[in-house]
């Protein structure tokens, strides 16, 4: 899919910053085509995509959806992506969502296979007015694996100067919860480095394309992964290291969607594992 122009609509509430003919229109729910203009007019609605506030003037009203989502994106169900598609072949590249006259976030949108797909960020009092307004669902987070444990560890205590230093993270899922899948591939590892009680500049590791799926976690089984920590820092200098570790992944139920399915943001569980380490270096 090739990616077109889009950007975010603030319809605003108040008589001192909408004209009288931008809240008639704000009283019909949907999605309309839009042109940006330089100028306010009374024909024009105030919009703020980014940092920047423009005007626009509302066109036609997209036709009946072809589908629509609304999927929370996070643990605590704060913020939702509303994924809505048209069957079409030319896709309006500005559009302005309206929700019960309030406001939307800016939707980015794509074409392909005859369709036009516009995807908002919003929050959950906008996911409230939207799911009221459009007749959808509100799909929202519930926890998994939350009872999977992790743990840093490494293989020694002390290393020479130049070995390498693979801090490794155990996670165990009890015996007697639930399986479940869990997301694996790229790094997911972040370090704070300290020498002797002093922090380490931080290096950058390199970003390296690599895939990404989930692997089933059964109950009572333990699952590992590891990197070399000389990536985050120079630890050539002798000393006592701290190594404080973070390891983030997601979880699902087993058979969950997650991938290619537009609500799998909200079948999926954030999880941040967290620890230290702590080796000699001579």
């Amino acid at each position: 899919m090739r990616r077109i122009g889009a950007f975010a609509v603030l319809l605003a509430c108040a008589l001192s910053c909408a004209s009288a003919a931008a809240q008639q229109q704000a009283r019909s729910d949907g999605v309309y085509a839009a042109t940006l203009v330089a100028r306010p007019s009374a024909r024009t609605v105030e919009i703020v995509f980014g940092s920047s506030v423009a005007h626009a003037r509302l066109r036609e009203r997209m036709p009946a959806p072809r589908s629509q989502v609304l999927a929370s994106t996070d643990n605590a169900n704060r913020t939702y992506a509303f994924t809505v598609s048209y069957r079409m072949t030319r896709c309006p590249p500005n559009t302005v969502l309206i929700a019960g006259g309030s406001p939307a976030p800016a939707p980015s949108s794509s074409i392909g296979h005859g369709e036009c797909r516009y995807d908002f960020t919003v929050d959950r009092a906008a996911a409230d007015r939207i799911a009221l307004a459009f007749r959808v669902a509100r799909q929202d987070r519930s926890s998994i694996a939350t009872r999977v444990v992790g743990r840093f560890s490494t293989a020694r205590t002390a290393y020479r100067r130049g070995e390498p230093i693979d801090v490794r993270v155990t996670m165990t899922n009890p015996t007697g919860a639930a399986a479940v899948q869990r997301e694996v591939g790229c790094n997911r590892f972040t370090f704070v480095i300290y020498r002797d009680g002093h922090r380490v500049a931080e290096l950058a590791p390199a970003a390296q394309a690599c895939p990404v799926g989930f692997t089933p976690h059964a109950s009572g089984a333990s699952a590992e992964d590891s990197v070399d920590v000389r990536a985050w820092g120079n630890i050539d200098a002798p000393g006592r290291y701290r190594f404080e570790c973070r390891y983030t992944t997601r979880f699902a139920l087993p058979g969950a969607a997650t991938y290619g399915s537009r609500d799998g943001s909200a079948r999926v569980w954030d999880r941040v594992f967290t620890g230290s380490v702590v080796v000699d270096v001579r």
